[in-house]
């Protein structure tokens, strides 16, 4: 067996992976893909170019269908060019994942991995990068791993030369695809990895594969390099024994994998299989609609009663239609348009698919204008969430255990592992909702969905809530809303009456007397 055999779970799930993976790429990429996932309209291509003229008469029982077969890969080439593929799956994995990372990654190190954390794989990438293209790759395919390497020297390392940062271990993310082979009975102690080095030569770039295999030998783990020769076989470049920072043997491999479900060695279905395959049937069906609409929408010149040969030789290049032309034909023939209506059936699946992408969690762009009501909100965000979290959950446990390895090539004082905490807290997905959001949580509260303790719970992630689940009622200006400005009844009474005061009229007598003492002074 070859050091890239293929593990059986992986070839059979490849497939898979390579239609997320031209998904997430874009339509670019799924064009390219051609009849892999647009398949020809008319079952197949090739053959001449139709004719301009189809003479009915001489030719009564024209097979459409291969006429327009016959129109070879120009035909198809329109057709693929017409079709839409949305966007849909790369945009809903970048709003989950943004969800996800909106609030702040709690990570607690030990001061000595301070450098470490901001060039986590030797190439200037930082942790929380690192754990976001994790999260990103377990989300849509529901696998990935994370390679901790420390650099091979030509002697010992210090603790000096960690905390200078001229040598430290390194944590690769390691690809779907890439995790290629493992076995092992009854644990894993053998795992292969595929990896891509950068050649250079008089200023040329290339790229040659090499498979890093790792073996558990007796609680002693080892590894070798895999390199291609010329034979198109393997030569092992490198081997050796893993040790850490004491210069002991590891006694685990250095890959940890997250998945989808949980972190064993089973491949987890990828979460993101049906929305790619949806987003690929609606990109079928949008070709057919935009044909549909090219065939339909453009009109059929028919000429009727006339010689071809009439036509010939009054039209030697080609007959022109159109407002700027004047069509004169010999008698008897007459001249007509035909435009049929546009594919329906076509349309209606394109609406259809597009429910079913919204069912599926994708996010449209008049999402982002059109108002859901409350409820829709706040379930729609709750679903998201308890999606997100247990992803978010795997990875951080990887990350967790890749770091203390990590730490453990660094440094003899295995204790130091206890104050290594790394957890990505997915509860940011409800904050921001407005007063009407929060009025429907506790709705459902008072609907028996949803019990008081775990509305607290809601609240206490907003930030709204601070104290331990009670019976005490909460200040409505926490939510939002605006405080109310009504004064107690006693208030109100006391302003009418102050009111009425200033208001009322001096007696008559007095304003009688007012008038006479006017008159006396004139």
């Amino acid at each position: 067996m070859a050091v890239n055999t293929l593990h059986p779970a992986l070839k059979q799930i490849m497939p898979v992976y390579d239609q997320i993976e031209d998904c997430l790429a874009g339509e670019i990429q799924v064009k390219k893909q051609g009849e892999k996932y647009l398949p020809h309209p008319s079952g197949g291509s090739g053959g001449s170019m139709l004719n301009s003229i189809v003479n009915i008469k001489e030719r009564p029982a024209v097979n459409v269908g291969q006429l327009l077969n016959n129109a070879g890969d120009s035909r198809y080439d329109d057709y693929k060019a017409r079709a839409q593929f949305v966007d849909y799956t790369n945009r809903q994995l970048e709003t989950l994942v943004g969800l996800a990372f909106s609030k702040d990654v709690i990570k607690e190190l030990p001061a000595m991995m301070d450098m470490f954390v901001d060039n986590v794989n030797g190439n200037g990438l930082g942790l929380v990068q690192l754990a976001k293209q994790m999260f990103a790759y377990v989300l849509a395919y529901g696998r990935a791993g994370l390679l901790v390497e420390y650099p091979m020297m030509d002697k010992p390392t210090t603790v000096g030369d960690s905390d200078s940062g001229r040598v430290l271990p390194t944590i690769r993310l390691v690809k779907p695809k890439e995790l290629i082979n493992w076995f092992g009975t009854p644990t894993i102690d053998t795992v292969v990895v595929s990896e891509m080095f950068e050649q250079v030569e008089d200023f040329e770039v290339s790229y040659v594969n090499k498979f890093k295999s790792f073996h558990l030998v007796d609680g002693v783990a080892h590894f070798q390099v895999h390199c291609p020769d010329k034979d198109e076989g393997f030569v092992v470049e490198a081997a050796g024994t893993l040790t850490n920072a004491s210069s002991k043997p590891l006694s685990r491999l250095p890959l940890f994998t997250a998945g989808s479900e949980n972190n064993d060695w089973v491949i987890d279905r990828p979460p993101f299989l049906g929305i790619s395959s949806v987003n690929l049937s609606q990109y079928r069906s949008s070709a057919d609609t935009e044909e549909g609409a090219f065939f339909a929408g453009n009109a059929t010149y028919i000429i009727s009663n006339a010689n071809l040969q009439d036509l010939e030789e009054a039209f030697p290049d080609g007959i022109r239609v159109g407002s700027k032309y004047v069509l004169t034909l010999p008698a008897p023939a007459a001249a007509s348009v035909l435009q049929g209506a546009p594919n329906a059936a076509a349309q209606a699946l394109m609406g259809i698919k597009d429910e079913q992408m919204r069912a599926l969690g994708a996010v449209r762009a008049d999402q982002m204008t059109v108002a859901k009501t409350a409820t829709e909100a706040l379930l729609t965000e709750t679903i998201r969430n308890g999606s997100l979290n247990n992803v978010a959950n795997n990875v951080s446990n990887a990350m967790t255990e890749a770091l203390k390895l990590a730490l453990e090539y660094m440094t003899p004082d295995l204790a130091l592992q206890d104050d290594i905490r790394f957890e990505i807290d997915v509860s940011a997905g409800l904050v921001g909702l407005d007063p009407a959001a929060i009025n429907a949580l506790v709705q459902l509260g008072s609907s028996s969905y949803l019990v008081t303790k775990e509305i607290r719970d809601v609240l206490k992630k907003l930030g709204i809530a601070q104290e331990e689940y009670d019976d005490q009622l909460m200040p409505m200006t926490q939510f939002g809303m605006e405080e109310s400005t009504d004064a107690p009844l006693q208030n109100e009474e006391e302003e009418e009456e102050e009111e009425e005061d200033k208001e009322e009229p001096a007696p008559q007598g007095e304003q009688e007397m007012s008038e006479d003492d006017q008159q006396d002074q004139s």
